[in-house]
């Protein structure tokens, strides 16, 4: 470095800077470049109002109008009373700080202290000699040749020692064989490992079987408990419908039963048929008269009467034997016998009517027998 005394010193340009800003200068800034006017695009560029601005909090949007609806607006030309006052304030706020921050500026400012009265800072070179820096040095390259096999320099520090040699005998006995001592333990070692690797592989065959038999035998248990509900349900079901089978056959045989026993026949007109005789002979019936009125050719045309009269299928005997009485009556009546029964010693003309009646019915009935074996053949 080259020492100029022309040059002003930093000690000197602060004391400048110091009497400029303390002498006559009441301004609290100094400008360094030329002022500039300012862009008005943020006052010119109104088409930008209307645009959206995102998502904010309409409260802080300058777009929105403060104050009442109903006050007394102020024109946007004029400045209020209240808006100047504000303004003042904060500009002198902001004087007060400028000076504070200068003032504090200066008390810290940290820099050599005053020069005497007719004394100035100069630099001057302090080394010894002058070096010039370059930014691409002078350099030189060297090769050398070493060989491949070249010994290495021997250790100065080690030196020869003086001794004898000896020798000592040893039997082939008393030398450790591997081969010998080693192989039995080896083949032990992995007989051992080998035994343990085949049970661990046969355990988990057995553990695998083990769970492949439970696995059948579950799916057989639940195939078989299916199988059993079934058969149950399909028993439950055969039981029920063998119970409505057999009380249908129970209701038609009792049917049948009493369909047959209220038939009318010639054995159960026979049974009654004293009964009734008992009591007209109470009213004045001769027993000869009864007698003859208990033969097969009088059973027969009563039974005949009484299938006419549309009673094959009386079940009340009480029914039955009053029709008997009324029918046995009615005969007695056209022959006037219930009158005078003792003048009556044998009504030739009423077994004669009862004997063709008779004839009649067993030719009906032969003829009815042979219609049904027909239709059975």
């Amino acid at each position: 470095m080259i020492s100029s005394a022309q040059q002003e010193s930093p000690g000197q340009l602060e004391t400048e800077m110091l009497q400029f800003r303390g002498a006559g200068n009441k301004k609290p800034y100094t400008f360094s470049s030329q002022p500039q006017a300012l862009s008005m695009k943020a006052q010119l560029d109104r088409d930008n109002m209307c645009k959206q601005m995102g998502y904010t909090n309409i409260m802080h949007d300058k777009r929105v109008v403060r104050g009442s609806n109903f006050a007394k607006k102020s024109f946007m030309g004029k400045e209020s009373p209240a808006a100047r006052e504000a303004e003042a304030r904060r500009r002198a706020m902001a004087r007060k700080k400028a000076i504070d921050y200068q003032t504090r500026a200066m008390r810290l400012h940290l820099g050599a202290p005053k020069l005497p009265r007719g004394r100035q800072n100069v630099d001057i070179q302090t080394d010894v000699h002058l070096e010039e820096l370059y930014d691409y040095p002078v350099s030189q390259t060297f090769g050398a040749q070493t060989e491949f096999d070249q010994e290495m320099f021997s250790n100065p520090g080690t030196g020869t020692s003086a001794g004898t040699d000896a020798s000592t005998q040893v039997d082939d006995k008393d030398l450790f064989d591997f081969d010998t001592e080693v192989t039995p333990i080896a083949e032990a070692l992995i007989s051992d490992a080998f035994r343990t690797a085949m049970q661990e592989v046969l355990y988990e065959d057995e553990l695998e079987t083990r769970a492949r038999q439970q696995r059948a035998l579950c799916m057989k248990r639940k195939v078989e408990e299916i199988e059993m509900k079934r058969l149950q349900y399909q028993d439950e079901r055969l039981k029920q419908v063998i119970a409505e089978h057999s009380t249908m056959f129970d209701e038609g045989d009792e049917r049948e039963k009493q369909r047959i026993s209220s038939e009318l026949t010639s054995g159960r007109v026979t049974d009654l048929l004293p009964k009734v005789l008992d009591d007209l002979s109470e009213k004045g019936l001769t027993t000869t008269t009864a007698n003859k009125l208990e033969s097969p050719e009088f059973v027969a045309w009563l039974t005949e009467e009484l299938q006419a009269d549309k009673t094959k299928h009386t079940e009340s005997d009480e029914i039955l034997k009053s029709m008997i009485h009324d029918l046995v009556s009615r005969r007695l009546d056209s022959y006037n016998e219930t009158t005078d029964v003792k003048d009556i010693e044998r009504p030739e003309e009423l077994f004669k009517e009862i004997e063709s009646i008779t004839l009649e019915s067993d030719k009906k009935i032969e003829s009815d027998s042979s219609t049904t074996a027909a239709k059975d053949s």
